[in-house]
């Protein structure tokens, strides 16, 4: 269950208002890693057993009452492919909940939503819980590669896109079109 990166294909044109979110869930999160509400900082907040394989503190954060992956921007965490396989990384890091987060950003809770190019209230989900924001400003389709945290181990990861499209109205007949493609992992290999 542990992989070390996920990808999937996404689609943000405009001449057919494509709109694509990645759906990131971490299952055992919750098993390995806790909050203590009581504490005053977000430092504080973080409690995790030292026996678990999976989840640190160098790399796991208390952040808006959430524990979070996190994951330093200078790894290329994130990086989008085109059809010809020319790479693009996001344009100012990830944006959690309409708050950028520069040098930065995370998988927080047991379940994060990407919005890639788009945003509430005009991303497929519409999410604003566990919504993050990746710009990308030079890239509109192809695929995208997130590279997890974790010291090389990798995260229990699961997860799909969803994405939508609007055909071109002939006969004054819209179409819409929707899919749902599960993530593809990179397994961790001991």
């Amino acid at each position: 269950m542990a992989v070390t990166s996920f990808s999937n294909q996404t689609s943000t044109l405009q001449a057919i208002a494509s709109m694509t979110d990645f759906v990131v869930t971490e299952p055992m999160k919750r098993y390995f890693v806790g909050l203590d509400y009581a504490a005053i900082s977000d430092a504080d907040k973080l409690v995790i057993p030292t026996t678990n394989g999976f989840y640190n503190k160098p790399i796991t954060v208390a952040a808006q009452n959430r524990a979070c992956s996190k994951y330093e921007q200078n790894v290329s965490a994130f990086l989008g492919y085109d059809r010809t396989g020319r790479s693009y990384a996001p344009d100012q890091g990830a944006f959690i909940g309409g708050v950028p987060r520069p040098g930065w950003t995370a998988l927080c809770g047991s379940t994060s939503v990407y919005a890639i190019n788009s945003g509430p209230p005009v991303s497929v989900l519409k999410s604003n819980a566990a919504h993050l924001l990746y710009p990308f400003t030079s890239f509109q389709e192809g695929w995208l590669r997130f590279n997890t945290p974790g010291a090389g181990a990798g995260l229990p990861i699961i997860g799909f896109s969803v994405s939508s499209a609007v055909g071109d109205a002939s006969n004054g007949i819209s179409t819409n079109y929707g899919w749902t493609v599960k993530h593809k992992g990179t397994p961790f290999e001991r």
